[in-house]
């Protein structure tokens, strides 16, 4: 599996790669919270995983489904990302709302705005 090389590592799946292992999407690039570089990754590198929303699964670190949607909002503030509104468009129709999302207040109009789109898309 793509992220077999990850597990029982000090890394931690983030944004769409945590995305992608909880079946909302499918992305090329690779992206972790690390201790460390890692090559061929968009590493975040990080002190710690304290303030890191994760869990563990058969030996692999993946960020939340709300910590990987509000890393995806941070580096996307200005609207521009196309494959978000897809992940949640994806999301709404397995959860038929955005109930316990839990964004972080500093990126709610970008939520709201893709969360609209997404809400439009799914109801055709």
């Amino acid at each position: 599996m793509k992220f077999d090389q990850f597990k029982n590592k000090d890394v931690i799946l983030k944004g769409y790669s945590a995305l992608e292992y909880a079946g909302y999407c499918n992305q090329e690039l690779i992206e972790v919270y690390s201790l460390s570089e890692i090559e061929g990754c968009d590493c975040c590198i990080v002190d710690n995983f304290d303030n890191i929303d994760y869990t563990i699964e058969d030996g692999l670190k993946v960020s939340s489904i709300p910590q990987a949607i509000n890393d995806r909002l941070k580096v996307n503030s200005s609207y521009d990302d196309d494959a978000l509104p897809l992940v949640l468009t994806n999301y709404f129709s397995k959860h038929g709302s955005f109930k316990g999302m839990n964004t972080n207040p500093e990126y709610a109009d970008t939520f709201r705005y893709y969360e609209g789109w997404a809400i439009c898309e799914y109801k055709g």
